[in-house]
Order: structure tokens, then C-alpha cells, then sequence
């Protein structure tokens, strides 16, 4: 009866202005609230016909433009047909007998000319708008920045040396440059594998790990020739000034400890720990030419190992001339100790070699 459009339900009321003076019980008594009659029935202020809600609304509308876009000629047929007029018009003042032959020719249909229609929509995917990340690394600058690679052309050789070895051969999700960058980036950044996905966009952060496990594993291979040991007569020439006094030294030596992961293994966890760092990590014994050039680093030991042992192991007096070549090594906490210590393990190995100097931290 009220036309509401609406499924009723015990809990809807009906509002008092649907509702007469003579449906009320007493209602000449003033009172905040009046009683109705059992059979009363509204009959004030009633919708004519039953509402329609917005979306049925918009609904017709659309259909009635639609219907309206088809009735109308489009402006493409309107112009094409003001352009054959004008033919007409014009053949007809220069010469009436070539009207019909045009005529004639416009009617017949050509399987060579297209018709003019305008396309009401477009269908784009949304993949059409996406970049690839690794394009903004357009200049040497932001590649530097990101991935410590000092220049595009270096970043490409590296990509030619990665597909030469046939690397990605496990997943195709992502180019090799894009692999070697995401690897980079880690290196670099250390930014979470979480972070790294959602700038690949097409990866989740375990395919990350695995990209970045996979990688550098390569790049330990291809990038291994880049660590030059340099001639004696390559140092001397790129000796600095600040040697005048040691010009016998051929490389400079230093243990570097990296944090790691807590292992599962408790043999592995062992070797790991390291006392003077109160954590787990590996340790590496790097050397640099007097130039400033890296020349050498160990295999990785576990932080519990001691420097001695590392130096030891890493057979670097192999790569010394005797009686010509000398090794600096840093200060350190315990000075005497260390030096002392150094010197009796050069000359166990080779009486000839000298500790040329020692250097503060």
C-alpha cells in the first residue's frame, strides 16, 4: 500500500503523517503518544508508484543515451557524405556528363577503401602501462647508487659473462640483467627480500632468496678474474709517497669479520661464534696493494678461527718473492703480541721475509 519497493519486516513502522485524525483513539486528548485503531489503514501523503533506487536508475539512463548515440549518424559519416556532395557539385559545374559516371562509381562497392566508423571504445590491458623496474637506472649515477656498479657498461659486461655461463637456467621469471641487479642490490643495500618483490612486482620473496642464492654463486665464478695479483714492477710503479720507507712492501694484510645468521648446527654454530665479536660470523683474510687495489682474499672461515690459522691456510707467502717482498699488517690491541707472532710465522715458512712496518687502526 505504501509503495515503499522495500521486503517488510516486523521491525518497519509507518510515519503518524500517513495517518488521519480519525484513526487515532481519542485523539482530541493531548498526550505524547496516541493509539491507533485496529483497522486503521494510511491514507495521507502516499507515493504515487514504487521507488527505483540509483542503480536502476543510472541503468536506464545509459541505455537511453545508448539508444540515442545509434539513432544519430556519426560525425565521420556525416563528413564523408558532405565530401562526396562536394564532388558532385564540383564535377557538375565543370562538366554535367561525369555526373552519373561518379554517381555510378560511389554506389558500386569497393573492396579497397575502408568505410569511416568510429570506434566507441578502446580495450587496453593494464600489463601495457608497466615499467620494468631495472629502466631507471638510466645513468651512472643512480646504477651507483643502488648496486655499487661504477658504470652501465660494466653492469652490461657482467650481464654478457652471466648468459655466456648459461646461468639462468632454473627460473625464467626474471631477465639476467634484472637478476644480477636485484643481487646487487642486496649486496649493496641489504634491503629484505620483501622489498626486492615488490619492486620485481612479478616475484614473491622467496623466489627473491632464491634468485639472490643462485646469483652469487655465478658472479663468485665470473667476477673471480677481477681480483688481479699485480707484478712487483706494477706496485713499484704505483707506489704512493707515503711508502718511501718501505718500498720492499708488497701487500697489506687485515682479517675482516661479516655477521651471520644464528646456524641450526650446533658444530656449526661452534665454529661460527666469535668471543671478540659476542656473535655469529665468518671471517676472511683480505690483502691490498700499496695502490689501494683489492689483490687478494681467503676462503671464508667461521669466526672462532683465529687470524694465525686463516693466514696459514690462505698460502699467500706462495705468492711472495723471497728476499724482495715484505708484509704490513695492522696494529691491533696487542701489538708486541701480534708482531711477534707474525714475524715467527714468516720466517718459519720463509727465513728470508722481514715484517716491513706496522700500522695504527
Amino acid at each position: 500500500m505504501l509503495k515503499s519497493g522495500k521486503k517488510l519486516t516486523n521491525a518497519m513502522k509507518v510515519c503518524s503523517k500517513h495517518f488521519s485524525k480519525n484513526d487515532y483513539i481519542l485523539p482530541d486528548v493531548p498526550c505524547k503518544k496516541k493509539t491507533l485503531k485496529k483497522n486503521a489503514i494510511p491514507s495521507k501523503n502516499l507515493p504515487l508508484q514504487l521507488p527505483v533506487n540509483a542503480y536502476v536508475q543510472n541503468r536506464i539512463q545509459r541505455k537511453r543515451d545508448r539508444d540515442i548515440l545509434e539513432e544519430t549518424p556519426s560525425t565521420s559519416d556525416s563528413f564523408c557524405q558532405s565530401n562526396e556532395e562536394n564532388i558532385i557539385i564540383e564535377a557538375n559545374e565543370e562538366n554535367p556528363k561525369i555526373v552519373e559516371e561518379i554517381i555510378s562509381g560511389l554506389s558500386q562497392p569497393t573492396s579497397h577503401l575502408q568505410t569511416c566508423k568510429c570506434d566507441k571504445s578502446v580495450q587496453v590491458k593494464s600489463g601495457d602501462f608497466i615499467i620494468p623496474f631495472v629502466s631507471i637506472f638510466d645513468t651512472n649515477c643512480k646504477l651507483n647508487t643502488a648496486t655499487g656498479l661504477h658504470s652501465i657498461e660494466l653492469l652490461e659486461t657482467i650481464v654478457s659473462l652471466y648468459d655466456k655461463h648459461n646461468c639462468t637456467r632454473r627460473s625464467r621469471k626474471l631477465s639476467s640483467k634484472e637478476r644480477i641487479i636485484l643481487t646487487f642490490m642486496k649486496l649493496k643495500l641489504d634491503v629484505s627480500y620483501v622489498v626486492l618483490s615488490i619492486l620485481f612486482r612479478t616475484i614473491s620473496s622467496q623466489t627473491c632468496k632464491d634468485i639472490f642464492q643462485e646469483t652469487i654463486l655465478y658472479l663468485s665464478l665470473i667476477l673471480k678474474p677481477a681480483i688481479p695479483w699485480p707484478s712487483k714492477e706494477e706496485c713499484l710503479k704505483n707506489m704512493p709517497i707515503c711508502f718511501k720507507l718501505f718500498q720492499d712492501t708488497r701487500i697489506i694484510i687485515d682479517c675482516t669479520e661479516m655477521e651471520i645468521q644464528k646456524p641450526k648446527c650446533l658444530c656449526c654454530r661452534i665454529r661460527t661464534y666469535s668471543h671478540y665479536k659476542g656473535k655469529h660470523t665468518v671471517k676472511f683474510l683480505t690483502g691490498i696493494s700499496p695502490g689501494g687495489i683489492l689483490i687478494f682474499i681467503s676462503k671464508a672461515y667461521g669466526g672462532r678461527v683465529s687470524d694465525k690459522a686463516i693466514f696459514e691456510q690462505s698460502d699467500l707467502i706462495k705468492k711472495l718473492i723471497p728476499g724482495q717482498d715484505a708484509i704490513m699488517a695492522d696494529k691491533g690491541k696487542r701489538n708486541n703480541f701480534r708482531r711477534m707472532k707474525l714475524l715467527q710465522m714468516l720466517q718459519l715458512h720463509q727465513p728470508e721475509f722481514t715484517l716491513s712496518a706496522v700500522i695504527n687502526d
